[in-house]
């Protein structure tokens, strides 16, 4: 890395070439855990900290249960016995022929 300094008194990093204005960076829409994780819980940890630790009143009671969005319920995933056995010999692969020898 160059740390030359250019005539005008900026480093040459600084005159890298940039994106050009027609480059759009990829956009994806923010999911409800994410505004709920991100924004919901960090509001409420700072609200409750101005109400009990900086006594800031007067701060009415929220009910953060109504203001979180709905999230899918986690799909919970049951695996067999022949998938977990399977599962772990490719985790360890001594552990395979150690049954095997059985």
């Amino acid at each position: 890395m160059s740390n030359v300094v250019g005539v005008d008194g900026r480093r040459a990093l600084d005159q890298r070439p940039r994106p050009s204005p027609a480059f759009e960076a990829k956009r994806y829409p923010v999911s409800n855990g994410t505004v709920n994780a991100d924004i919901i819980i960090t509001l409420q940890r700072i609200m409750n900290r101005a109400r009990e630790t900086w006594e800031v009143a007067p701060l009415k009671v929220i009910d953060w249960g109504e203001l979180r969005l709905k999230e899918p319920e986690p799909e919970i995933r049951v695996y067999t016995a022949a998938q977990r056995t399977v599962w772990s010999d490719q985790c360890d692969p001594v552990a395979g022929r150690r049954r095997a020898a059985a």
